[in-house]
């Protein structure tokens, strides 16, 4: 089996370390997880038209049901979307996509960072993202990481000067989750040297993990499952 691909620009940012060494062992320990056998994708899918509440909750649930995964995956995305349905009430938006944002990590790499939808509000635009994840959810400090990285990738040409908000739904395991809106001005400030310095370093381990000879099925076979986190790394910068 090959690498697994690099990580999401979400989940680099829960990986970087104040030390290449530290970063390559967190990287390595992330990438030998089990894969999940599901995704939130179809509620982030849902997440504009739950949002505006363009669709009955009949409809959603429909397309939640609808869905080729375990009983246990259409029932989180389904806990989700209603989440989202729920944020949105009592507001008048308008949702759009949106392209991918880039940032360049160095002359042969552009890293993709994606936000679900933008959304139009009272005259001002705003970038949503959701963080669906009951657990392994990224930390209030990480959020202002990868708001900064949003405020890169993101907010600049016909988004300069919009806002972002994050719904996070992270909440400990066997109790409601704990929903959260949250802004840019809500979010830990970070710098953003630190945001391109820290992605960087998780690239440069990406590549020294690939001339590894490892054998990867054996690897992820002895790692983590499902959304569970894995073995505990050397402690976060953040």
């Amino acid at each position: 089996m090959p690498i697994p691909p690099l990580p999401p620009s979400h989940d680099l940012v829960r990986l970087i370390r104040p030390t290449q060494e530290e970063t390559e062992f967190a990287l390595l320990e992330h990438l030998k997880r089990k894969p999940t056998v599901w995704s939130y994708q179809r509620a982030r899918a849902l997440s504009s038209f739950a949002f505006t509440r363009d669709a009955p909750l009949s409809a959603l649930k429909a397309a939640c049901d609808a869905a080729r995964m375990p009983g246990a995956g259409r029932a989180s995305n389904w806990e989700v979307v209603q989440l989202v349905h729920a944020a949105g009430a009592g507001r008048i938006v308008q949702c759009h996509g949106m392209d991918d944002g880039r940032l360049r990590v160095r002359r042969d790499l552009d890293l993709r960072v994606a936000a679900d939808f933008y959304f139009v509000e009272g005259g001002k635009v705003a970038v949503f993202w959701l963080q669906p994840r009951r657990s392994y959810a990224l930390t209030d400090t990480q959020l202002g990481m990868f708001g900064a990285l949003l405020r890169l990738a993101l907010l600049r040409g016909d988004f300069a000067g919009a806002d972002v908000e994050v719904l996070d739904l992270a909440g400990p395991d066997g109790e409601p989750r704990n929903p959260r809106t949250l802004r840019l001005a809500d979010l830990p400030t970070v710098d953003e040297g630190m945001v391109t310095d820290g992605i960087q370093r998780v690239v440069e381990a990406y590549d020294a993990i690939k001339k590894m000879d490892i054998d990867w099925d054996a690897l992820r076979r002895r790692g983590g499952k499902g959304d569970a986190p894995p073995p505990a790394p050397p402690p976060s910068l953040f």
